[in-house]
């Protein structure tokens, strides 16, 4: 496998990271605070993450 399409593990992580933040499966301390500033930032943006991250490791976008 290709160095290169290992970076999309970068994005994936990150957004599966997000998920897991935002439905408070990782605990975080003002879990509300963080929903009320960023909740629509992190259901736009965590599905994107995921989807390029796993685009970018089977090789459809990239270099």
């Amino acid at each position: 496998m290709d160095a290169g399409r290992l970076e999309g593990l970068i994005p994936l992580v990150g957004g599966l990271g997000a998920y897991l933040i935002y439905y408070g499966v990782i605990p975080v301390k003002n879990l509300d605070e963080l929903r009320r500033r960023f909740g629509t930032v992190i259901q736009i943006a965590a599905p994107i993450c995921v989807a390029y991250g796993l685009l970018r490791l089977l090789g459809v976008v990239g270099r």
